[in-house]
């Protein structure tokens, strides 16, 4: 999964929020963190209710 796919997923979702996504040492997580946990890119993205 590309990491547009996963910021799209927030986005549709509505997990994103409008937090800054930053991508760094092959992990994805937001500023602020939000309740659902750090995933890595390239797995799928998914909501941590």
């Amino acid at each position: 999964m590309k990491l547009d796919d996963i910021v799209n997923s927030y986005h549709q979702f509505n997990m994103f929020d409008g937090s800054i996504l930053e991508a760094e040492n092959g992990k994805l997580f937001t500023r602020p963190p939000l309740k659902w946990q750090i995933v890595s890119v390239g797995t799928s993205a998914k909501g941590i209710n």
